[in-house]
């Protein structure tokens, strides 16, 4: 389907992009959410997430699907800090735990509905087709997010460093998030 004749290599090029893109987007994401408005970050994220997929739906290149790759995973990587600062905002007790778990089915979610629908749309009508929904469904969150999602600003305490990696809960989430998704 791929109109530049992608590799299992090239694939896994992107792939990996995408991904470095998101772990890169991760820490600035955290400490900016304390400073700034949520509300304006998770719009700027889904911008970011709609200007890429037209891009990697127009311009067919796979250097130009690289380059976009990077810049969705790097998008995209702002969301989940955003959204964890969101609901630890907005939910409290025995709600909180509700809510992330709530939220958490969102990855594997997504990943089944990509499988059905992205596949659906790029077979029935084209290669790029899966870029404008995703477009499309992005940039009308973003809106709706511009105008519903409550503007939270928190300034939290600085967090040491040393603190975060001797932490073993810390460490032993991390381990199971990253064999989520080496797995």
């Amino acid at each position: 389907l791929s109109p530049f004749k992608s590799s299992l290599i090239s694939n896994s090029i992107i792939f990996a992009l995408f991904f470095t893109g998101y772990i890169l987007a991760q820490l600035p994401a955290g400490i900016l959410s304390d400073y700034l408005s949520a509300k304006s970050l998770i719009v700027l994220s889904l911008v970011g997430i709609t200007i890429t997929s037209v891009v990697s739906a127009y311009y067919v290149s796979l250097m130009i699907e690289y380059i976009t790759s990077f810049f969705m995973g790097f998008s995209s990587g702002w969301i989940y800090p955003i959204t964890i600062k969101i609901l630890s905002n907005t939910f409290s007790g025995k709600d909180l735990p509700l809510a992330m778990s709530i939220y958490s089915l969102a990855w594997p979610t997504s990943i089944v509905a990509s499988g059905i629908i992205i596949t659906f749309l790029a077979l029935r009508f084209s290669w790029g087709t899966p870029f404008y929904f995703i477009a499309i469904l992005s940039i009308t969150l973003a809106i709706l997010s511009a105008f519903f999602l409550p503007s939270i600003k928190v300034h939290s305490q600085r967090i040491e460093i040393k603190t975060l990696i001797s932490n073993k809960s810390i460490i032993f989430i991390a381990i199971g998030g990253f064999l989520f998704f080496l797995s």
